[in-house]
């Protein structure tokens, strides 16, 4: 894999381990402000209908999950049991261990459940201080000596023979839902989709608060160590079944107007995304075209002069191995005639780089690269007419 900088036939900056000379940048411009820490994502701003033409099939699975969340809320309602009152239990003393059922009782700011555990115990790969917190119908795993505290705004009974499945499994896809592990879902890797249509992000939870996987729009996560994951407005797809992804019309103006382009979401090399050469393209900021398509979408919180990130992001630790960086990122600055690309390192002493580019920078994906997986992050990747050919 390669970066160039500027039109083609400029100088390669660098081949694979990405070496790049320090031109006096100054790292403040990379930094998002105080008081947008939480980045692009967390304010919304992109326009659904990219996801439906980006992913092949994306309204059926949308609809089937809305459908299958409705069943599974009716059969709760037909589920005879005694809620637990919110307060503080112990497990194997007050009530017993073994997998419970939780469900929001409507007021968001105390729909959730803490468990602890003594630091002494064996845990394994769970944290001895386990958060739940419930948008929807989830399950909790609870062992024997751990002290349960249940919130006022939560529903919480031990699951009995009785108990409906919180699995919303159909055709062998995973929807919106809670799934024992080996049992409900077996482990291995799956394609996801979020169905979140706020600002696109989907996440599976495991043991609490803990994360298995999330993608933005749409990606990879591996369910392996989980006992039981929890999941919100996604769906699971195993690898056999996965949808194909697709390039979308640039709507906005300037370099790739009307192009066929890569939008944000979470590529692999080959699968995804075709090996070749691709112009890299920032679009953070966009008040009247955000991303491809026309109209407002909520993207006012942002301007020129906020230094938010957008670029191509390494997505695991073992992708920016194989990369040799773990962010290629655009300076957002755009008020600046001189313009940077911000290469971060991998984790350790290593320094972050920089280097001024003009016009749009280029990346090079090889045969080499095929499998790896990329997170584009408020950009879009526009193919070179040669990309194919070029290495």
């Amino acid at each position: 894999m390669s970066v160039t900088k500027g039109k083609k036939g400029l100088l390669c900056l660098f081949c694979l381990s990405l070496l790049l000379s320090l031109s006096g940048c100054e790292d403040a411009r990379f930094t998002p402000l105080e008081d947008y820490e939480e980045e692009y994502e967390a304010f919304g701003s992109f326009d659904v209908r990219e996801l439906g033409e980006q992913v092949e099939g994306y309204w059926t699975y949308y609809e089937e999950n809305k459908r299958q969340k409705e069943h599974i809320a009716q059969e709760l309602t037909k589920w005879k049991t005694e809620y637990l009152k919110p307060g503080e239990y112990t497990v194997g003393r007050d009530i017993p261990a073994g997998l419970y059922i939780c469900k929001t009782a409507g007021n968001a700011s105390e729909d959730n459940a803490v468990v602890r555990y003594k630091e002494d115990m064996k845990l394994g790969e769970e944290l001895s201080t386990q958060y739940y917190r419930f948008d929807s119908e989830s399950y909790i795993l609870l062992r024997e000596g751990g002290v349960l505290t249940i919130g006022k705004g939560t529903k919480m009974s031990f699951a009995d023979d009785k108990a409906p499945s919180l699995a919303a499994e159909k055709d062998g896809i995973y929807y919106s839902g809670s799934y024992r592990v080996g049992e409900e879902i077996p482990k291995g890797e799956y394609f996801m989709l979020s169905f979140n249509l706020d600002y696109g992000a989907s996440m599976v939870y495991k043991n609490g608060e803990r994360i298995a996987g999330g993608v933005t729009r749409f990606g990879y996560v591996v369910i392996d160590d989980a006992r039981i994951i929890n999941m919100e407005e996604g769906v699971l797809i195993p690898l056999d079944k996965k949808p194909s992804v697709r390039p979308i019309q640039y709507q906005g103006e300037g370099e790739g107007e009307g192009r066929q382009v890569y939008s944000e979401g979470i590529y692999k090399i080959g699968a995804d995304l075709p090996p070749g050469t691709y112009k890299i393209k920032n679009e953070l900021y966009r008040s009247v075209t955000d991303l491809s398509y026309e109209g407002y979408h909520g993207n006012e919180a942002y301007y020129p002069r906020r230094a938010n990130r957008a670029g191509i992001r390494a997505e695991e630790d073992e992708d920016a191995r194989h990369f040799g960086w773990s962010w290629l990122e655009l300076d957002c600055n755009i008020s600046n005639k001189t313009r940077y690309l911000k290469t971060h390192k991998l984790y350790g002493d290593e320094e972050d780089t920089f280097q001024k580019f003009k016009g749009l920078p280029t990346v090079t994906f090889t045969e080499e690269d095929m499998g790896w997986q990329i997170r584009l992050v408020n950009c879009v990747l526009i193919p070179e007419e040669d990309g194919g050919k070029r290495r």
